[in-house]
Order: structure tokens, then C-alpha cells, then sequence
């Protein structure tokens, strides 16, 4: 199990309040203990992974698919769809993006805020350090 820590922030990839409501977007918050903060990864083909929320047992996913800048991650039900689907690009210093198969766009922090609850959105690679994570192990 492992936890994602935003480069810009400090903070960690999340699903608000431990939800396990198929469509929730994703957000950062500073570490709570909250199993909503930790993801498993699953190796699938071509280098890509699969990331699974600990306490929703959902995949981090692209909200309908979308391949627009600024969509909004979420969990979703398992589907294999590319937008499930994630590969890591190594940034240096332990850093990562998270590229998204489907479309090609990286996750960051929406206006690289800092702020607890800020939303988690896939853009354009920019090189800002909102768009990079630390992966942890925790367990």
C-alpha cells in the first residue's frame, strides 16, 4: 500500500470523507491516516498500472472518460478502460508524474493549490511541481 505525496503541496491523493461512491473526485489533503489516502497499484500490460483505492476498493479513474484538460479525477467501478490506466514517468528526486493512457494528460493539483480539498484534475505537462508525486510505501 502506498501513498501519493504532491511535490508542490505535501499533501496526499485522496478520496474525500472515505467515500466509496463510484464518481467521487478525487482530492489532496494532508495526511489524516485515513485508508482513503492509501492506493494499491496493478501491473497491466504495455508498463501501465492500475491504481485501487484501499477503502473503496475502486480504480482511480478520468471522470467519463473525459480526454479534455481540467477533467476531474474520480473512482470508478473496475472497467479495463485506458482511462484506468496510468504510467509513471520518472521526474527525479523519487518524484513521478501520473500520465493517464487515455489520454495522455498528467495528473496535478487544479491552480497548484495547497489547499486541503483541492481538486485533482489531468493536464497539459506543464513541469510544475503540483504535477509530481512522491510514492510511498507504507505498508
Amino acid at each position: 500500500q502506498y501513498v501519493l505525496v504532491n511535490k508542490n503541496s505535501g499533501k496526499y491523493l485522496e478520496i474525500p470523507a472515505a467515500s466509496t461512491t463510484a464518481g467521487t473526485a478525487a482530492d489532496q489533503w494532508q495526511n489524516s491516516a485515513c485508508d482513503c489516502q492509501l492506493w494499491t497499484f496493478q501491473s497491466q500490460s504495455g508498463g501501465a498500472w492500475t491504481l485501487q483505492n484501499v477503502h473503496s476498493a475502486l480504480k482511480l479513474d478520468i471522470g467519463n472518460a473525459s480526454t479534455a484538460a481540467g477533467a476531474a479525477l474520480v473512482q470508478t467501478s473496475a472497467s479495463g478502460g485506458a482511462s484506468q490506466k496510468w504510467t509513471l514517468t520518472s521526474a527525479g528526486g523519487g518524484y513521478y508524474k501520473l500520465v493517464n493512457v487515455g489520454s495522455g494528460l498528467v495528473a496535478g493539483v487544479a491552480q497548484s493549490s495547497t489547499a486541503n480539498g483541492a481538486s485533482v484534475i489531468q493536464w497539459n505537462d506543464v513541469s510544475v511541481d503540483d504535477q509530481l508525486w512522491k510514492i510511498v510505501r507504507v505498508n
